[in-house]
């Protein structure tokens, strides 16, 4: 039913965006989520990240520019260049910047039990899921013991154009931005929506939604404001 999205043989035509984004705010520049960083894991050998080494050429900033990072959620594709190992000890890759993060997702990488045992969607859970999620809890450390990490949640302000949006499922804590500049708005999905298609079809699941049906339904909900509110998207 969507060939522009999906060919014959059921494979997706358009990928799954694992980028980054720099925000400019008044001067302040946030840099949301960074990416699969230098360092592949074990499930994906061949999956590297150059968000760092080709940053100044696509934005003209490099990492000591950065004011904030923002991470939508804890998978390792989104933290990958957090932290980087220096003489075998974790530093911040962006030794002038804030870090923020989900507390959701920042409570359940330490303690998995969170996201199975605790809250009204212990119920909805997939293990092969918070598998995947578990694959980030050693970038986690690292940045717990290289940078003083800031959990957020909520409709917190990261400045006065940019407004933390709780968007669970995906993981138990992901957030999503809101970015208001003069009469224009446009929201950072990050992965509440991972493809296109899932705009026409938000029931559609992703293997790696830690909580499947709640996932379902934050993508239905919010697909249904943004459509109410004429907001631009970024998938």
């Amino acid at each position: 039913a969507f060939p522009d999205y999906v060919d014959e043989h059921g494979k997706y035509r358009t990928p799954v965006n694992l980028g980054a984004y720099l925000v400019i705010s008044n001067g302040y520049k946030v840099l949301v989520d960074t990416g699969v960083g230098p360092i592949p894991f074990a499930p994906y050998p061949d999956l590297t990240g150059d968000l760092v080494p080709t940053m100044r050429q696509q934005c003209g900033y490099g990492p000591e520019d950065v004011d904030m990072v923002f991470a939508t959620h804890m998978h390792f594709d989104h933290i990958g260049w957090h932290v980087t190992n220096v003489d075998g000890r974790p530093e911040a890759t962006f030794e002038n910047a804030k870090y923020v993060v989900p507390r959701g997702d920042w409570n359940a990488i330490f303690d998995p039990e969170i996201a199975k045992t605790a809250g009204p969607h212990s119920h909805d859970y997939s293990q092969d899921a918070a598998d995947i999620f578990d694959l980030s809890r050693p970038v986690a450390e690292d940045l717990l013991r290289a940078v003083d990490v800031m959990p957020v949640n909520g409709d917190h302000s990261l400045t006065d154009e940019i407004v933390t949006v709780d968007t669970p499922g995906h993981t138990p804590g992901h957030q999503s931005l809101l970015i208001a500049s003069g009469n224009e708005r446009v929201f950072l999905m990050g992965d509440a929506i991972h493809l296109p298609v899932q705009v026409e079809v938000p029931e559609r699941q992703v293997g790696a939604d830690v909580h499947p049906q709640l996932a379902v339904k934050t993508r239905t909900e919010t697909l249904d404001w943004l459509e109410r509110e004429g907001l631009m998207t970024v998938v």
